[in-house]
C-alpha cells in the first residue's frame, strides 16, 4: 500500500491503533495443554526481558565502555568549567552587574537575570555537545550478541518471538526519564535499568500470526493462529485462538476492524498475546494501521468551520462558498430538554423525597444521585457521538472538494444554533467545542490536511480590525 500524502506532497503518517480482543478458546495440534504452556510462556518473556537487559549491561562491561563513560563525563564537567571561567562570561556578568545597578524596578532586574541564565545554559550545552562518547549504546556487534544470547538461553521461544521482543526492547533504551535516558543512566551509574516484575506479554506479527474467518449462520467467526513456542525438534507449536466477536453491541466494531485487516484496508501490525490474571483470561492486543485519505484534487484551498446560526456548522470555502456541513440539528434541542427535564424533577428530592423512598434506608434515599450522575454520562456520550460524526462529514467534504487547509473557528458562548437548541430560563447546558476540536485535529491529519483554530473573539476583533 502506498504512503499517504497531504496536499503539500509530504508524507504523513497514518495512525495506528490497538483493540483489546478476549480469548475464548485455544487448541492446539501438538497434543498439550496450550492454556499452561503460553501462561508459562509469558513468565519466561518476563526472564527474557530481564535477561536482555543484564547481558546489554555485561557487553558494555567487557568492552570497557563504562569505564570510557565515566571519562566522557569528567571531559565534559572540565569543558562545563572552562565555559564559567573564560572571559567571555565574565565580561558578561560584569556588563550585567552594570546594567542591575541601572535597572529602576525588580521586574527589569529579575528579566535581565533571566536572560543571562538563559544565555550561560546554551553555552554550557554547546560545551557539552561538543565532548563525543566514543561508541554507540547499541551497535550491531552487541545486537549480535544478545541474540545468540538469548537463543541459546531460551530455545523454547519461537524466533520471530524472540526478534520482535528484542526490537521492543531497544525502544526502551531511549525512554527519557528527567530529562536523561535510560541507556545513559545505566552506564553511568545514576540509576539501574527498569526491570520487569509481572507476566509479559507475547509479541507476534503477520510473520508468526494470522487471521482467518469462517462464515456461519449466525455470523462469522474468527480465529487468530499464533505460532510462539518453539519444540526441541525445532518446530514451532501451532495454537489457534478463538477470538470473542459476538455477544453485545459493542463488538460490532471489532469485527469491522478484523474485516478490513483481513481486506487489506487496514494494515495488521506487531500485536502481542497476554494473560489477565484479574479476570484469569487470556486477551489480544491487536494492533492495525489506518490508511490516510489522499487528497484527490490537490490545489491552494482553504477553508474556515464556524458554528452556524441556523444550523450547527458552516464551512466557508475560499469567503465564497458557504456550506451548511450539518443541517439536522433537532435532536440536540429534543436531548438538552429531556435530560433537563428529568434533572429538575430529580433535584426537587434533595430536601423532600417521595413517600415511596422514605423508611427504606439511605441508599434508596439518595438514590437521585445516581441518576444524575448517569444523566452526565448520558449527555456527555450524546454531545462525543455528534462531535465525532460531524467531524468526520466535514473532513469527507474537503477530501471532496480539494480543501488543503481547515481553520476551525472555536465559539466561547451560546450565541449559536446548539448554544440555544432547547435551552429555556433554567436549563443551561455547554457544548465541548474542544473536543470538536481534537476529533478534526486527529481526522485531518490522517486526511492530509493541514489543521489550525482560533478563538472566535479573535477573529471578531480582527475583522473588526479590517472594516
Amino acid at each position: 500500500m502506498a504512503k499517504p500524502v497531504n496536499s503539500q506532497g509530504v508524507q504523513v503518517a497514518a495512525g495506528i491503533r490497538c483493540e483489546r480482543i478476549e480469548v475464548l478458546k485455544i487448541t492446539t495440534e501438538s497434543g498439550d495443554d496450550p492454556y499452561q504452556r503460553l501462561r508459562e510462556q509469558t513468565r519466561t518473556m518476563r526472564k527474557l526481558i530481564n535477561t536482555l537487559a543484564r547481558k546489554w549491561v555485561v557487553w558494555h562491561e567487557q568492552q570497557g565502555n563504562c569505564d570510557r563513560f565515566l571519562e566522557f563525563e569528567r571531559e565534559r564537567d572540565q569543558a562545563v568549567a572552562a565555559v564559567e571561567s573564560s572571559q567571555v562570561v565574565a565580561d558578561r556578568r560584569q556588563t550585567l552587574e552594570y546594567k542591575l545597578s541601572r535597572a529602576r524596578t525588580a521586574e527589569k532586574r529579575g528579566k535581565l537575570k533571566k536572560q543571562f541564565a538563559d544565555w550561560l545554559n546554551t553555552q554550557k550545552q554547546k560545551a557539552r555537545r561538543q565532548v563525543k562518547l566514543g561508541f554507540h549504546h547499541l551497535p550491531p556487534d552487541c545486537s549480535k550478541f544478545l541474540y545468540a544470547e538469548l537463543r541459546r538461553l531460551f530455545p523454547g521461544v519461537n524466533v520471530r518471538t524472540l526478534a520482535l521482543a528484542i526490537n521492543r526492547w531497544k525502544g526502551t533504551l531511549t525512554r527519557t526519564v528527567d530529562g536523561v535516558n535510560d541507556w545513559y543512566a545505566a552506564l553511568s551509574g545514576m540509576r539501574s535499568l527498569p526491570s520487569s516484575r509481572g507476566e509479559q506479554p507475547i509479541p507476534f506479527d503477520t510473520q508468526n500470526g494470522k487471521l482467518s474467518r469462517e462464515p456461519g449462520e449466525r455470523g462469522d467467526t474468527w480465529r487468530l493462529t499464533v505460532r510462539t513456542c518453539r519444540q526441541e525438534n525445532g518446530a514451532s507449536d501451532v495454537d489457534t485462538l478463538l477470538l470473542k466477536t459476538r455477544g453485545n453491541r459493542k463488538l460490532g466494531r471489532i469485527r469491522s476492524v478484523l474485516m478490513k485487516c483481513e481486506q487489506g484496508i487496514f494494515a495488521f501490525k506487531g500485536s502481542s498475546l497476554f494473560y489477565d490474571e484479574r479476570k484469569k483470561k487470556f486477551f489480544v492486543l491487536l494492533a492495525y494501521q489506518r490508511p490516510s485519505h489522499v487528497v484527490a484534487d490537490v490545489g491552494d484551498g482553504a477553508a474556515m468551520l464556524r458554528a452556524g446560526q441556523d444550523c450547527p456548522l458552516v464551512l466557508e470555502i475560499d469567503e465564497s462558498i458557504d456550506l451548511r456541513v450539518v443541517s439536522r440539528g433537532e435532536s440536540i434541542a429534543a436531548m438538552r430538554q429531556h435530560n433537563h427535564g428529568i434533572r429538575r424533577a430529580l433535584k426537587s428530592q434533595y430536601r423532600y423525597p417521595a413517600a415511596g423512598e422514605r423508611g427504606h434506608g439511605h441508599r434508596r434515599k439518595h438514590g437521585w444521585r445516581k441518576k444524575l450522575h448517569k444523566l452526565s454520562r448520558d449527555w456527555n456520550e450524546f454531545v462525543k457521538r455528534h462531535n465525532h460524526l460531524w467531524s468526520i462529514t466535514v473532513v469527507r467534504c474537503c477530501v471532496d472538494r480539494g480543501i488543503s487547509h481547515l481553520t476551525f473557528v472555536q465559539p466561547e458562548g451560546g450565541n449559536n444554533f446548539v448554544g440555544r437548541a432547547g435551552v429555556a430560563k433554567d436549563v443551561e447546558s455547554s457544548w465541548q467545542w474542544h473536543q470538536l476540536k481534537t476529533l478534526l485535529a486527529q481526522k485531518c491529519q490522517d486526511a492530509g490536511i493541514s489543521f489550525s483554530s482560533v478563538k472566535e473573539t479573535e477573529v471578531k476583533t480582527a475583522e473588526a480590525v479590517l472594516v
